[in-house]
């Protein structure tokens, strides 16, 4: 709630277009960008952030393109049970199809 109430409740991607999504390579910088806007209010990657939800510093060797979006777009959809929840605490964030491209180049880049 406190982070819908933050980062806004309504997801512009509800309707994404998987396919055409990974089809585009998107702007590293602007990924950059976005992910210290919105991931490291939650997310560690490397010594920036909050350690609150996983770890992010190697997420492009543990996560395909495919499901870093997936993450992303339907952050409950593989919801871990270590802490018996049905919903992921993590809000769907109302960004473009742009920003998602570019969020995702960026998360890719995250590797050992």
């Amino acid at each position: 709630a406190e982070a819908n109430e933050k980062f806004g409740a309504a997801s512009s991607n509800a309707t994404v277009d998987l396919p055409k999504l990974l089809a585009q390579q998107g702007d590293v910088e602007k990924g950059l960008l976005i992910a210290t806007n919105y991931c490291l209010a939650c997310h560690k990657i490397a010594d920036k952030g909050i350690d609150f939800g996983p770890g992010l510093s190697e997420i492009g060797d543990k996560l395909s393109k495919e499901g870093l979006f997936n993450a992303i777009i339907n952050p409950s959809e593989d919801v871990e049970s270590v802490t018996q929840l049905e919903e992921s605490l993590m809000p769907k964030f109302p960004l473009s199809e742009t920003e998602l491209v570019d969020l995702v180049s960026y998360l890719e880049t995250l590797r050992k």
